[in-house]
């Protein structure tokens, strides 16, 4: 069985001027990773420093585990000394988030195409998939991120979400292709504190699409149904009049919506010591000292550091309601 271990951490910061520090062992952090958002949030409380911070890198055992921009600091001045803190994302997915595309149309688009001009050049390495597709006519939408274009553009043409993998490649799969056991019994399993379970009746139950007016008012005539929301007897109806950058896919748009208000219905929130070798992605198979729960997978992490030690929290998701 894993036991917790005692990681070394670094923390090192390049200034607007391009000077880069070393600020030490954090004092504190708190690291948050979700399946259904690009980027990864890091907040670290250090030594203080006077300069104002660009980027932020942070070391585990000497390998970088994590490299981003810092989006606010603050400075505290305590008995102890100057303390700062700094609230980080992912580059990648931070610049594909924040950047927006000139709301335009865009014919003959590919995903290579996509990649290279909206993500690649964020700090994404490239696009994996199985086969090139093609997307005849892309309406952007004003606001529409980078990352919302990549969106509309793999649901469109794959009927499957972007993911970005740990390799900072994009993929259309949010499985890793790993499988773990979280066991207090098993000895080849990582053991954990404690766990809760968690189930939420949140799932779109039919999404109804503007498909024009009368005398009377506006019509919503196209409607689709979602048929995991009907076993659990879940009962939420939208009526969507879409913005231009889904109205050429009402089928592919209702899935969409589908898979967000269900993809973590089903969660089982387990607490580790130390900073276990778990990731997003990565298949489950839960031990309740009692009886096994597979088809699970890692859709969110969060690791928190004090000066009490250091914890992961993993909250398993329910492979079955990932229908795309």
């Amino acid at each position: 069985m894993s036991g917790p271990s005692l990681p070394s951490l670094a923390v090192y910061g390049v200034d607007y001027h391009g000077v880069g520090i070393n600020l030490g062992t954090p004092f504190s952090l708190t690291f948050h990773s979700v399946l259904t958002q690009p980027y990864e949030e890091l907040t670290v409380w250090v030594k203080g420093a006077a300069n104002q911070f660009y980027s932020l890198g942070l070391t585990l055992d000497g390998q970088t585990f994590f490299d981003g921009l810092v989006l606010s600091q603050q400075r505290e001045k305590t008995l102890d000394g100057d303390r700062l803190k700094l609230v980080c994302r992912s580059k990648p997915g931070y610049l594909m988030t924040e950047n927006q595309i000139n709301p335009y149309v865009y014919f003959q688009v590919t995903g290579e195409a996509a990649v290279q001009t909206y993500a690649v050049p964020c700090g994404i390495e490239g696009l994996r998939v199985d086969e090139s597709k093609t997307v005849a006519r892309m309406l952007v939408s004003e606001r529409q991120s980078y990352w919302d274009y990549l969106t509309v553009f793999f649901m469109r043409a794959y009927g499957k979400l972007p993911y970005v993998a740990r390799d900072n490649y994009i993929e259309l799969t949010p499985y890793s292709g790993r499988s773990l056991m979280l066991s207090n019994r098993q000895t080849d399993g990582i053991a954990y504190l404690d766990f809760a379970d968690h189930f939420k009746i949140q799932m779109v139950s039919s999404v109804w699409f503007y498909t024009g007016s009368d005398d009377f008012g506006d019509l919503y005539e196209e409607g689709y149904s979602n048929a995991v929301a009907a076993i659990y007897g879940a009962k939420k109806e939208l009526y969507v009049n879409p913005t231009r950058a889904w109205v050429l896919d009402h089928a592919r748009y209702a899935d969409y919506l589908f898979y967000k208000s269900m993809v973590d219905s089903r969660v089982i929130e387990v607490t580790m010591a130390g900073m276990p070798d778990i990731h997003k992605g990565d298949s489950v198979v839960f031990d309740r000292d009692s009886t096994m729960t597979g088809n699970l997978y890692v859709g969110e992490k969060r690791i928190e550091t004090t000066g009490q030690g250091v914890t992961t929290t993993v909250w398993l998701w329910d492979k079955q309601f990932h229908k795309l």
